[in-house]
């Protein structure tokens, strides 16, 4: 038979995590993952992606740089490059790499690591368990079905734990409680990709004086409304060119640029590479 279970026992037994914990509202996909033999051809200067990256190293060497600091990519070493950040990489003569494209993003739009302090390179210590979980997700990168996809974002999360158990989510907690109240406008930003949006349709959504709400999102996000919403609209435009073969000018006008001129030098003031250019390095580390 079965006991009655008493209003102690449940209080002190049982209970459900907070509505604003972080994976309630993380969406994480893994875009490919491999495993890499490189060369010193592997070199690019300032690169600048939507997704986010990354390595770990089984054997050789070469460097990363980003955020004023240089990464010597060594045996056992795990390293994360945050969507948006632009960076330089090259091999020393060679480099047995695995590697995988990721977006982590919450339900606001923001990437995850927008703002999150923790270290880009960890040490083979900390990264111990890197190699077991690469080596399952580049098995399973082929495998579309629900179950591997499952798996593959199971094991990236994983990964970024290794990260995150790093990180001081206090402060990062209060910064995307302020980020947070922006959402109605960057929800907006998200439906209307394939146009500029007025200043002051994004602050009617919060009932605000466009010049008070451009201080308060630039004070909270770091960086002006127009130049958010232009950086998301290259974004959107990165992952058309990995993903598809449309035409420049194609790309370029559904996302609200007028021609391809101008889509082009937009992408490369942002990126650091002009489209074509982006299109021809996506596919490698």
């Amino acid at each position: 038979m079965w006991a009655r279970a008493t209003k102690t026992d449940t209080v002190s037994s049982w209970q459900e995590f907070e509505r604003d914990d972080l994976l309630a509202t993380l969406h994480v996909h893994v875009f490919c993952a491999y495993r890499s033999r490189l060369g010193p051809d592997w070199a690019c200067q300032r690169s600048c992606d939507s997704r986010s990256r990354l390595y770990f190293v089984h054997g050789g060497a070469g460097e990363l740089r980003h955020h004023d600091d240089v990464f010597h990519l060594r045996p056992g070493g795990l390293y994360l490059i945050p969507a948006g950040t632009p960076h330089d990489h090259r091999c020393l003569r060679r480099l047995d790499l695995s590697w995988c494209h990721f977006a982590a993003t919450l339900h606001t739009g923001l990437d995850l690591f927008a703002r999150m302090q923790v270290p880009f390179g960890l040490r083979p210590a900390a990264a111990a368990r890197a190699p077991d979980l690469f080596t399952e997700m580049v098995r399973l990168y082929r495998d579309d079905s629900l179950g591997a996809v499952l798996r593959r974002s199971g094991l990236l999360l994983q990964l970024l734990a290794l990260f995150l158990e790093q990180a001081d989510m206090a402060a990062w907690n209060r910064w995307h409680a302020r980020a947070a109240t922006f959402a109605p406008a960057l929800a907006e930003i998200e439906r209307r990709l394939h146009e500029p949006v007025a200043i002051s349709d994004l602050a009617r959504l919060l009932h605000r004086h466009p010049a008070t709400f451009t201080r308060a999102f630039k004070a909270a996000l770091g960086v002006a409304p127009h130049q958010y919403q232009l950086r998301r609209r290259i974004e959107a435009a990165q992952l058309a060119l990995a993903q598809g073969d449309d035409k420049l000018e194609a790309i370029g006008t559904s996302l609200g640029f007028g021609d391809a001129f101008h889509f082009s030098r937009v992408f490369k003031k942002i990126t650091g590479l002009a489209p074509a250019r982006y299109r021809e390095l996506i596919r490698s580390p």
